[in-house]
């Protein structure tokens, strides 16, 4: 599979035609900027200009940039030569095209003299930037217009076949490889679907995947079994597999679930437990009497003998998408919560006994029970100010509303 083929053809064709003065290639990080570059570059087997590759981390201005390409064309002359005169020796030089990567910082302070290098040049020098800005960002009607070239983010199916190709010839099953990698790619990717982090955690962490077989405790083709051992060591890494910016998240300390909550759990493990309450002890009828803000009419009232108590009866299995929902309306900043993180926390609580998993098979529908006791989940309620006696069905609605 040839990835960023199309972009690679529109970068050859423009070389058989005739530079242009300058192209931009923009794109997030890991999405194949440099990438194609490199292809571009090995392809041209005998082309009609010289290639010069800059990576501007290394120059404090665009002076010092173009001082190291004149360095390269004439190194025995001195390089501490004024901008007048670096110009003029370009001019007399073939056709070279300037490849400049992480140019952002220079973008930013000397885009105007970076984009009008080949108007003051004539033309013999074209520019090709690496950049995460897209041109429109830096219009200037002095200078010509760039030919853009915008890359997108890999896709899922993309990036597994990626990094699969970093695994030729390897020790482990090759069954048991293209479902740890699809597996973590499934997770990271709706979130942040940067190449080099997945590429990152699925180096880091197979070794750990494939502990299991290697030992010969389970099948290399017993997929669950596999997962279900590597689960709790992925929990811990969700500062890993979250999106931008999130706040790191801690594993949860094996103690006794009657523990003091605000003392074991994160802020968002607090929450999960309280919406995983309420789930349980709550019928799916009365969500919207809870936790819909705005409503045109006012609700008929249940008949308590319709909805038992759960309180008596136990607490009932709830689907995954419920409990999501129930977290989002209860939390102080759900503009802020980030689903990987919600996901990673619920395992997490299934993994120390505070939620289980309802059934044997969950391919549709999911299943949790809340295990936790109604002291623990106003604890936890109490730790993010939520008044939880007041959203249960039982104390508001149900048999003992009035006691």
């Amino acid at each position: 599979m040839n990835f960023r083929a199309q972009q690679l053809n529109e970068l050859v064709k423009l070389s058989n035609k005739g530079l242009p003065d300058t192209i931009w290639i923009s794109g997030r990080p890991s999405s194949g900027k440099s990438f194609i570059v490199d292809k571009f570059t090995t392809t041209l087997e005998q082309p009609n200009f010289t290639f010069i590759y800059r990576d501007c981390v290394s120059f404090n201005s665009f002076k010092e940039l173009l001082q190291d390409v004149h360095c390269e064309l004439n190194s025995p002359v001195s390089c501490k030569l004024s901008m007048a005169e670096i110009y003029s020796t370009l001019k007399s030089q073939h056709k070279i095209l300037l490849i400049v990567d992480h140019c952002d910082a220079m973008l930013e302070e000397s885009s105007n003299e970076l984009l009008s290098l080949p108007d003051k040049t004539n033309q013999k020098v074209s520019i090709l930037i690496i950049s995460r800005y897209h041109p429109d960002d830096f219009s200037d009607p002095q200078t010509s217009l760039a030919y853009h070239i915008q890359l997108d983010m890999y896709s899922e199916t993309e990036c597994k076949a990626i990094i699969m190709k970093d695994f030729t010839n390897f020790k482990y099953d090759p069954t048991s490889l293209s479902y740890f990698v699809g597996s973590i790619v499934g997770i990271v990717h709706m979130n942040n679907p940067d190449l080099f982090v997945m590429r990152k955690l699925i180096h880091k962490n197979l070794d750990l995947f494939m502990k299991p077989a290697v030992e010969g405790s389970c099948s290399p083709q017993d997929f669950r079994r596999l997962w279900a051992l590597f689960e709790p060591s992925i929990v811990t890494k969700t500062n890993e597999i979250g999106g931008y910016g999130q706040t790191r998240l801690t594993c949860l300390d094996p103690y006794p679930r009657d523990k003091m909550a605000d003392e074991l759990l994160p802020y968002d493990s607090n929450v999960v437990i309280v919406a995983a309450y309420l789930a349980s002890y709550n019928p799916p009828s009365s969500d919207a009497r809870f936790f819909v803000k705005q409503r045109q009419k006012k609700p008929t009232t249940v008949k308590p003998t319709v909805n038992k108590m759960c309180h008596v009866t136990g607490p009932k299995p709830f689907v995954l998408e419920r409990l999501i929902a129930i977290f989002y309306a209860i939390h102080e900043e759900p503009e802020n919560c980030v689903l990987s993180n919600i996901f990673a926390q619920i395992s997490s609580m299934v993994a120390k006994n505070y939620l289980a998993r309802y059934g044997a098979e969950m391919l549709d529908q999911p299943k949790f029970v809340c295990l936790v006791k109604y002291e623990f989940a106003l604890k936890c309620a109490k730790w993010f100010q939520f008044e939880l006696r007041e959203h249960l069905y039982d104390f508001t609605y149900g048999a003992c509303s009035n006691v």
